[in-house]
C-alpha cells in the first residue's frame, strides 16, 4: 500500500474564497430578510416601539408615526375645508353687483337684523302695463341669482313683492287688471330667478299687492314712480321673519 499523497498547499489561499463568498452571500441574505420584516411591521408594534423611544412627543403631540412601508395617512388640517358664507356678507355682495352695473339710482339695498331688502325701482324689470321682462331686467336677475345661489344654503326665503300704481290720482286702477298685472310681475321674477336654480324653488315665494301699500303720493309723477316697483326681501335661515309692516317699518325710516 503505497503512502498517502500529501494536499499540494495552495498559494492563493484553496478553497477559503469559497468560504468567504458563502459568509457574503448569507450576511446578504440576512441584510434583505432585515429589510423585508421592517417593511412588513405590524403597525401596533411599530407604535409601541415608538412610544418606548420617545414616549413624551408622542403623548404630547397626540399623534401616531406610520410604520415603514404603510402609506401616511392625510390629516383633517389637510382637508379641504367647505366654509359656509356668512348671511351679513349677502348684502355686501349684492351692493358690490348694482355698484358695478351702475345700477345705484334704480335699485335700493337696506337690510336689518335677519333681512336683506332690495327695491327694484320703476321700469327696472318692466314697461308701461307689461309684464314681460325687459332685456335689462333679465342680466340684472343674472347676476342677482349667481350672487343669491352662492348664499343658498343660509338664505330661509326670498320673497318678490309686485307692485303698480295708481295713475289718475284720484281714480283708482281696475280691480282685475290691477292684481293680475302685479301678480304676473312678481311671478315673472320669481319664475326667472327659479329657472337659474340658484336658489331652493321652496324658498321662493311672490305676492302682489297692486296699487295698494303705497311708498310715495299718487300726486305727483315722481310719487307715482316710486310706487310702480318690485320689492324681494331675503330673510336669513333660523331668524324669525318680521311682518312686511314692520320690515317698512325699519326699512323706509333709515332711508328717510
Amino acid at each position: 500500500m503505497g503512502k498517502p499523497r500529501k494536499r499540494k498547499k495552495s498559494d492563493g489561499g484553496g478553497y477559503n474564497w469559497m468560504d468567504t463568498y458563502g459568509d457574503l452571500v448569507t450576511l446578504l441574505l440576512c441584510f434583505f430578510v432585515l429589510l423585508y420584516s421592517i417593511s412588513v411591521v405590524d403597525q401596533e408594534k411599530w407604535v409601541a416601539l415608538v412610544k418606548s423611544m420617545n414616549q413624551e412627543v408622542v403623548e404630547e403631540t397626540g399623534t401616531q408615526a406610520n410604520p415603514p412601508g404603510t402609506p401616511s395617512q392625510q390629516s383633517e388640517e389637510t382637508q379641504p375645508d367647505t366654509v359656509t358664507p356668512s348671511f351679513d356678507d349677502l348684502y355686501d355682495e349684492l351692493k358690490a353687483a348694482v355698484r358695478e352695473r351702475g345700477l345705484e339710482e334704480s335699485v335700493g339695498l337696506s337690510k336689518g337684523e335677519g333681512y336683506t331688502f332690495v327695491s327694484f325701482k320703476d321700469q327696472v324689470f318692466f314697461s308701461g302695463n307689461s309684464y314681460a321682462l325687459t332685456n335689462e331686467g333679465r342680466k340684472i336677475l343674472d347676476t342677482f341669482s349667481l350672487v343669491l345661489g352662492n348664499f343658498n344654503d343660509v338664505i330661509k326665503e326670498v320673497e318678490v313683492l309686485g307692485y303698480t300704481s295708481q295713475a289718475p290720482p284720484g281714480q283708482p286702477n281696475d280691480i282685475y287688471t290691477d292684481r293680475i298685472l302685479s301678480a304676473n310681475r312678481s311671478t315673472e321674477v320669481v319664475a326667472y330667478v327659479q329657472a337659474k336654480g340658484s336658489v331652493s324653488p321652496e324658498k321662493l315665494v311672490q305676492v302682489s299687492f297692486g296699487q295698494y301699500r303705497p311708498i310715495a303720493s299718487y300726486e305727483t309723477a315722481e310719487g307715482r314712480a316710486q310706487n310702480r316697483r318690485v320689492e324681494m326681501i331675503i330673510a336669513e335661515e333660523g331668524v324669525e321673519q318680521k311682518s312686511l309692516d314692520a320690515y317698512y317699518d325699519e326699512i323706509y325710516k333709515q332711508n328717510q
